[in-house]
């Protein structure tokens, strides 16, 4: 599967089919007319927090954006209907439309779509199609995102290694065993991980045998905790809590659960967690890029970074002919932002080639492989929608017309469209590719013309 970057990458028939599939909701007669709709607001992942409250929501109206696909006051109506978005989890997101049968759902305009990186599996699919009608619900890839593994070392420590100099590079099978629980010391972390090594005059030999690393993880059902864990489903088959598998734990209400749990710290949000690790000397999380540089203590911009005791990890993406490491950023550990390192990222469901063939099929499996081109931890952030808003309890015309318009425009491909606006932004638009069953998104945009009232 190959990730374009839209603006330089994606050749031009194929950006020209990419917004054949982005005609305006005019042209669909259970909708308004484009830009006709009302405000909205949606919920869930933090990882979307900065790409739906900073770029997408926000150029969706942007003053002067000629992007046919916006609402900005100049295409349709002439309308500029308000998205918003509350940044709460993916799991909170799911049980607020039913999913795991937590409360009554709710489909009103006040929560009208669900941002997530763990996208519904087909129990928690049925859970909230009980309230509407069978396959109505959607999941829609919107963007790719990488999640950095972010390091606070012990007092008085600093780190270097030869593949990541003034950081650590560590092999795949470190990350797993440390959130694991099993490789719980820093010296653990040897000179085998790319020559990794340890210096400073408070940094003993006594402290990196004797200092526990202290595992930050998320408190709530976290899309970033799925895609961690089922990327270390890859590297371990066995059991690691219990009886269960890294990929039975990856999900619903497995997520929040974690190997040896009594030694895990936890935080809300990611970047909550971001904050955690920086304020806990001796301790290993993991966040959405985005958030880790926004958070600023991991990156020259706070006095962290390479050289300091605070940065991001680089982490094994091959082992053949040599071993190699790649960074969650293009750019690397630096204060300017850039984009998620998930370019050409072979999706798959652990086994074989992803994704599924349309959005109304389930997209749960979907992880990485164990060899990459680049980054290895990487994954899909996700709109839920609905093909008929109007078989579900408390929706209207206007709030299905907004969120068409809105998911149309984030799957824009054009100039000003919001894949192009995701670009710089340390985030990655959707992998297209020559092969149909293997365009994420052309699948994506496929159904996003099918939200409807």
């Amino acid at each position: 599967m190959r990730s374009h970057l839209v603006h330089r990458l994606m050749p031009v028939c194929v950006l020209a089919g990419a917004l054949a599939f982005l005609a305006p909701a005019a042209a669909s007669a259970s909708l308004g007319q484009q830009c006709s709709g009302e405000a909205v607001t949606g919920q869930g992942a933090a990882l979307l927090k900065i790409a739906e409250q900073n770029i997408l929501d926000p150029d969706f109206n942007g003053l002067g954006n000629t992007n046919p696909a916006a609402c900005s006051g100049s295409q349709g109506s002439g309308g500029t209907p308000a998205v918003k978005y509350t940044s709460t989890s993916s799991g909170t997101g799911l049980e607020s439309w039913g999913a795991n049968k937590h409360g009554a759902p709710s489909f009103a305009s006040s929560n009208s779509f669900i941002g997530t990186e763990e996208p519904p599996n087909p129990v928690q699919k049925e859970e909230i199609e009980a309230s509407g009608a069978p396959n109505t619900l959607l999941t829609i890839p919107i963007l790719q995102s990488a999640i950095a593994i972010v390091v606070h070392l012990p007092t008085g420590c600093t780190a270097t290694s030869t593949a990541a100099p003034g950081r650590l590079a560590l092999a795949e099978k470190t990350v797993e065993k440390i959130f694991a629980g099993s490789d719980n010391v820093w010296s653990k972390i040897t000179a085998k991980e790319g020559g990794d090594a340890f210096s400073g005059a408070a940094c003993t030999a006594k402290i990196l045998k004797t200092d526990k690393i202290t595992r930050i993880v998320r408190e709530d059902g976290a899309g970033t905790t799925a895609i961690i864990k089922k990327y270390f489903g890859l590297l371990e088959k066995k059991a690691v809590d219990g009886t269960k598998t890294w990929k039975e734990i990856a999900e619903a209400s497995q997520n929040t659960l974690w190997p040896n749990e009594s030694t895990v710290v936890r935080a809300k949000g990611d970047s909550g967690l971001a904050t955690k690790v920086a304020e806990v000397p001796g301790s290993i999380g993991y966040v959405s890029l985005a958030d880790a540089r926004a958070n600023g203590d991991f990156t020259p911009s706070k006095g962290g970074g390479p050289g300091t005791a605070l940065f991001w990890a680089e982490v094994e993406n091959r082992k053949l002919p040599s071993v190699t490491y790649a960074d969650p950023a293009d750019n690397g550990d630096v204060t300017a932002k850039g984009n998620s390192n998930c370019e050409d990222t072979t999706y798959t469901n652990g086994k074989k080639k992803f994704p599924p063939p349309s959005t109304s099929q389930p997209w749960n499996e979907v992880t990485t492989s164990k060899t990459e081109t680049n980054y290895p931890i990487c994954g899909f952030a996700f709109a839920l929608s609905l093909t008929t808003y109007s078989s579900y309890p408390g929706t209207t015309l206007g709030e299905a017309t907004t969120v068409n318009n809105n998911i149309l425009y984030t799957l824009n491909a054009g100039a000003e469209g919001g894949q192009q606006e995701l670009l710089g932004n340390d985030y990655l638009p959707l992998p297209t590719s020559a092969t149909p069953s293997l365009n994420v998104l052309k699948i994506a945009q496929e159904g996003a013309v099918t939200v409807g009232f």
